[in-house]
């Protein structure tokens, strides 16, 4: 599990919204609910009553992860925090790090703070999840 979140956290930090906005944002919807399953987030909701006899499963609303900075933040391991998030001098790319009080930390570099903040939560949890583990 922590290899597939460490594979995600790579496609984040390089994802770039191109191309024209309907095919952009079904991509980065696309890549929302990939972060949502590895994060536990059930991507489909139960409504109606059963014994009514109206109950069905509809998609849920998926985070926007890769966009909102709330939604990234929801992102952040228990007993985690973001130490850093500002942005570069030089490039403009945003930088994010996650720490633990036990000077551990997971850092991450994107084209926007929800980007960089959402990689390196995504890492801070395949970290987290290897010291289980061990």
């Amino acid at each position: 599990m922590s290899d597939e979140l460490l594979k995600l956290a790579d496609a984040v930090e390089c994802y770039k919204v191109e191309g024209p906005w309907d095919i952009a944002r079904d991509r980065e919807r696309d890549l929302n609910e990939r972060i949502a399953i590895a994060a536990g987030v059930p991507c489909t909701v139960r409504v109606g009553h059963p014994a009514l006899g109206d109950e069905r499963t509809i998609p849920a609303r998926i985070p926007a992860y890769t966009a909102s900075l709330d939604a990234a933040m929801t992102l952040v391991p228990e007993g985690r925090f973001v130490g850093a998030l500002n942005q570069c001098d030089t490039d403009g790319e945003w930088y994010a790090r996650i720490e633990a009080h036990d000077a551990v930390y997971e850092d991450a570099t994107a084209t926007t703070a929800a980007l960089a903040l959402t990689t390196a939560s995504l890492r801070a949890r395949a970290s987290h999840l290897r010291m289980e583990v061990e």
